[in-house]
């Protein structure tokens, strides 16, 4: 995800903006729709981080005016509890890549 935002600038990695972490267990117990889609319902799979433990470091780790580049469970987590929408809903909707937009009172979408 690097490679994203390179063009633009500078990039500094923080590990707390990493996709949320998740083991292959799903893999064949679950279609991996239903797996996240069970992740955003706050039902997440034996082993999978919670999703509050990623929005907690996401909003941690947030200063004004910066550009995060992670994967689309996290983004659409911490997005929904950002502005107060359905994290699966939105999550089916991102094109990969995406890119989400918060300030002040209003919200973008590139899609």
């Amino acid at each position: 995800m690097r490679q994203t935002l390179e063009p633009h600038g500078v990039v500094t990695v923080d590990a707390r903006f990493r996709e949320s972490d998740n083991p292959d267990a799903w893999l064949g117990r679950r279609s991996f729709l239903a797996a996240v889609e069970a992740y955003f319902a706050d039902d997440p799979m034996h082993g999978w981080e919670p999703r509050a433990a990623v929005v907690e470091r996401f909003l941690d780790a947030l200063d004004d005016g910066m550009a995060v580049c992670t994967g689309g469970r996290a983004l659409a987590a911490v997005y929904a509890d950002l502005v107060g929408v359905d994290a699966w809903v939105l999550w089916q909707s991102l094109s990969m890549p995406d890119v989400l937009a918060v300030g002040g009172a209003s919200v973008a979408s590139t899609s």
